[in-house]
């Protein structure tokens, strides 16, 4: 009878024995699938975070500035300054977050820019638009951003004059890439809707 008892206890732990490793082996094969899932959607978020901002100038409707004609507005600030403003629109077309962004300006004459250019014979001047609240963007991928660049020149613009239609380039800088649009700004002269 004793025989009995211990034979029925070692079937009875057997039996337990198998019933725990088969819900262990159940438990382990839903951890891996969980596991084989994590794994996965981390590669493709880490394929999100390696694949470039790719940033395009564009016009304020939304048109690549590439081969465009846009307006640009002067006038005269009350301290009899000459400046031009001009509105463009940047977005991100690529998968990751632009980091800062920063544009600058090439142009032929008569436009005057703040500095002569080393960019070759056609542009003949440049400016780099620190435009404080554009180095703060940091676009987010399928945004755009619209802003509005006023520009202080120097009196040697003064021959500008409406109807002038000034070759230029846009050349907007965002992490280790560069981007290059070139357009054509029409001379408008500004009024307040304009410039405000």
């Amino acid at each position: 009878m004793v025989y009995g008892s211990a034979g029925s206890i070692t079937i009875l732990i057997a039996a337990l024995s198998i019933l725990v490793g088969l819900n262990l082996n159940s438990e382990r094969q839903s951890i891996n699938r969980l596991s084989d899932q994590l794994v996965s959607r981390i590669e493709q978020e880490i394929g999100k975070v390696g694949s470039p901002a790719v940033l395009n100038i564009e016009t304020i409707e939304g048109t690549l500035l590439e081969g465009q004609k846009i307006p640009i507005y002067i006038y005269r600030d009350k301290d009899g300054s000459l400046n031009f403003s001009f509105t463009v629109r940047i977005s991100n077309t690529g998968k990751s977050w632009s980091g800062p962004i920063a544009l600058k300006l090439y142009a032929t004459p008569p436009l005057k820019l703040k500095t002569k250019t080393i960019k070759g014979l056609k542009y003949k001047t440049e400016i780099f638009l620190d435009q404080y609240s554009l180095a703060e963007y940091n676009l987010p991928p399928n945004s755009s951003i619209g802003e509005t660049f006023y520009i202080v020149m120097d009196n040697n613009n003064s021959q500008l004059k409406p109807g002038d239609q000034i070759e230029m380039q846009a050349d907007c800088y965002f992490g280790d890439s560069k981007t290059t649009s070139e357009f054509t700004a029409i001379v408008k002269q500004a009024t307040s809707r304009n410039i405000f």
